[in-house]
């Protein structure tokens, strides 16, 4: 996890299991005064069952939920690389329309809309997917000011590229290419300053 050290100072960090090789890091911390509880997650990959796919997605959830049962108003952020649509299983399910409620608070993915409108993160075999999500509780929501994927030239494979147009890999095949990511950033802008 990499922040800004004038606005972000971490309390306190664990990483939690997930049921899988990749563990979930959980962040405790002040974001320009404000409380804020951060779960970053690099779920399994379609090359996963969908069991091991699914017990670290509800290993998330699980996490989410302990934290919303001990303060249903906390400033939960969760993000990260879920390897699946907001349309596919589990995320889908758990998911509908972008917005999981439960009995301890409700979660909401403020970039499935983009979603909806054929924004994409990564790129597959030529199909467009959203695969990294951000997931807020309703405290975080109500400061969300805008959200999206970032996107500039220098981040796509270049034309003539048998990838171009497609986000430009560090490595491929083995090899260097010198490109940023596989995978195009998503953010989230926050409006923290009223505190």
């Amino acid at each position: 996890m990499l922040y800004k050290g004038d606005r972000f100072f971490p309390r306190h960090s664990r990483l939690v299991p997930s049921g899988f090789s990749r563990q979930l890091l959980h962040v405790s911390g002040e974001l320009q005064g404000l409380k804020v509880e951060i779960l970053v997650c690099h779920l399994p990959s379609s090359r996963n069952t969908g069991a091991t796919r699914r017990r670290a997605f509800n290993a998330m959830l699980r996490f989410a939920d302990s934290i919303l049962l001990t303060d249903p108003k906390a400033n939960l952020i969760i993000m990260g690389d879920m390897n699946r649509t907001p349309d596919q299983p589990p995320i889908g399910e758990a998911f509908p329309h972008g917005v999981r409620r439960a009995p301890c608070g409700t979660l909401h993915n403020p970039l499935y809309p983009a979603w909806r409108q054929g924004r994409w993160s990564y790129l597959y075999k030529g199909r467009r997917q959203l695969l990294d999500h951000f997931y807020l509780s309703d405290g975080m929501m109500q400061r969300l000011a805008g959200c999206g994927i970032f996107v500039r030239d220098y981040m796509l494979a270049p034309q003539g590229a048998p990838d171009a147009g497609s986000p430009y890999r560090t490595y491929s095949e083995g090899l260097y290419r010198g490109g940023v990511s596989d995978h195009l950033p998503v953010y989230v802008t926050l409006e923290t300053g009223i505190l």
